[in-house]
This record gives C-alpha cells, sequence and structure tokens, in this order.
C-alpha cells in the first residue's frame, strides 16, 4: 500500500519517472528469436543433406522403402562397387 501512495504522491507533484532500461529482456527475446530460426534452418540442412547423399540409392532402388514391408538388399546389379566379385 505504501507503493502505490508513493506513486500516487509523485504523479500529482508532476514528476516523470524514466522508463527503467530494457536491455536483459530485449536481448534475451533476440536471442531466443535467433535461437529459434537457427533451429528451423537446421532442421531444413539436415533433411537436405540426407536426401543429397541418399539420392543415388533412391534413383536406382526407387521409393517403394516407403510403403513396402520387404526389402531384399541382395537383389543390385553389377554395377555395385560394394558387391563381390562371386557375383
Amino acid at each position: 500500500m505504501a507503493v502505490s501512495e508513493s506513486m500516487q504522491s509523485r504523479q500529482k507533484s508532476g514528476v516523470r519517472e524514466i522508463p527503467a532500461l530494457r536491455i536483459g529482456p530485449d536481448f534475451f527475446r533476440a536471442f531466443c528469436w535467433i535461437a529459434s530460426v537457427a533451429v528451423v534452418v537446421l532442421i531444413f540442412w539436415v533433411v537436405y543433406q540426407i536426401a543429397k547423399v541418399a539420392w543415388p540409392a533412391m534413383q536406382q532402388f526407387g521409393f517403394g522403402f516407403l510403403n513396402h514391408s520387404a526389402w531384399n538388399p541382395v537383389i543390385i546389379t553389377a554395377s555395385c562397387r560394394f558387391c563381390s566379385a562371386r557375383s
């Protein structure tokens, strides 16, 4: 109650209060915004890198792995560099 009486007396006397500096909260808000944008950009970059590396395999074997549960890595063409010489 003493605080409100003090504020009322200042308002009546015509004394203007200087607004407090908001460096801390403004900095924290800017930091959080930049961090959230960085996380979204990082997620898109990771997805792009995975797609870039996986693209040759997807072109060769197709996108069937998305909707089928069977996977047979033995059916590989002779141009595969990881295949054994006996095939």
